[in-house]
């Protein structure tokens, strides 16, 4: 959908691979739970879960294994306003979507106005 933005902004909760999307999850100021589905999503859902940035369903094995315990997560975070609040408010306020003007304003401030 060229909507996916829109839907995530206004979802209570949103549920995701820990892939390169997940750094747009937080700067759309969603509320995630993460599932690790590859290998190469290690380093990025540990991350996000130490960090508090997200809520962790581990790797997609296990959600095979014990899915009750995924359901349980879920049905925590969906009756739990104020925690989707902490989520929302914890990534936003690390991947805020404006890094690219940081950047360019560091380079203009060391290069100078050329």
């Amino acid at each position: 959908t060229e909507r996916l933005p829109e839907l995530v902004a206004g979802a209570d909760l949103v549920l995701s691979a820990a892939g390169t999307s997940s750094g747009e999850l937080l700067c759309l100021g969603a509320a995630a739970a993460l599932v690790r589905v590859a290998d190469n999503q290690a380093d990025t859902y540990a991350r996000m879960v130490d960090g508090g940035l997200v809520a962790p369903l581990g790797h997609v094995s296990e959600l095979r294994d014990r899915p009750g315990a995924a359901s349980e997560l879920l049905g925590r975070l969906l009756a739990d306003l104020g925690e989707r609040r902490r989520l929302r408010r914890a990534g936003w306020a690390l991947v805020d979507g404006r890094g690219r003007v940081r950047v360019a304003d560091h380079l203009v401030a060391r290069t100078g106005d050329r």
